[in-house]
């Protein structure tokens, strides 16, 4: 598939913007809850079910942690926006590029793929803490074992009510981070680009559910609003100036469900 984004000359330009916003904060909230699973509970709490082709840091290792470092910098260094904190990369992501780990083309970063004495591949995550790779530990996930199912029975607006319901820490991360992903696209109209600009690079680029599909998934623009702001995250201009429903009208060219993995 193939789509033109029109953006304007910023940092980043939409598509990375927005995409690596998440996936730096994601690894800032790593570092937060390293005493709860880390970088393993942060990839599995905002992996598939939640709309997207690969849990967020799992792809800042594809992508490579020295590009990851290359471009939130760039972004960090010359942008003063609502979410400017949350690009300033963690130091244990420094120390891991220092030791040349960048990810996938390197066999390690985040994680890595280990071989048994008896040739099985086992998969490690790099503990904050202690410097080392481990097998990722056993988490037991309520919200993301009922979501993910919700989503495996293609039941998506039940999915989204769950979200906006659901009490607890797993749904309460969750929920900050769709709230933000959100917030943040639509605050960077009509700066960066439009609204089918951030929806385009969202849904085409990076294999995302588009903004403005959450935004109907959530009940519409005033529902949306009330879950940007419940989660503590600033509403945008953009979206309390906005109107219309369906909100999202690239439905025809990109359907979002089928960017959803029930996993």
């Amino acid at each position: 598939r193939r789509h033109v984004i029109i953006a304007n000359d910023r940092p980043g330009f939409a598509g990375n913007r927005i995409g690596f916003q998440f996936m730096n904060e994601a690894a800032i909230y790593a570092e937060k809850l390293a005493d709860k699973g880390g970088i393993h509970l942060v990839d599995q709490l905002l992996s598939g079910y939640t709309g997207r082709a690969m849990a967020p840091l799992a792809t800042a290792d594809l992508v490579g942690l020295d590009v990851h470092k290359a471009i939130v910098d760039n972004i960090f260094d010359n942008t003063k926006d609502s979410a400017h904190d949350t690009f300033k990369m963690p130091d244990y992501m420094q120390k891991l590029i220092d030791q040349g780990a960048l990810g996938n083309k390197k066999g390690k970063g985040l994680y890595m793929r280990e071989k048994t004495p008896e040739g099985k591949s086992v998969k490690k995550v790099y503990n904050i803490k202690t410097g080392n790779y481990e097998e990722a530990p056993k988490l037991d996930l309520s919200f993301k074992k009922k979501a993910a199912a919700l989503i495996h029975d293609s039941r998506y607006f039940d999915f989204a009510e769950l979200l906006k319901t659901e009490k607890g820490e797993e749904a309460d991360l969750v929920r900050r981070f769709i709230a933000r992903y959100i917030s943040y696209s639509f605050s960077l109209v009509p700066d960066v680009t439009d609204q089918d600009g951030v929806d385009g690079a969202m849904g085409f680029g990076f294999n995302w559910v588009p903004p403005s599909a959450w935004v109907d998934l959530l009940g519409g623009i005033d529902a949306a609003k009330k879950f940007i702001d419940q989660a503590g995250i600033p509403v945008p201009d953009y979206l309390n100036n906005a109107s219309g429903s369906p909100f999202y009208k690239l439905q025809s060219k990109l359907d979002y469900r089928q960017l959803f993995r029930g996993s």
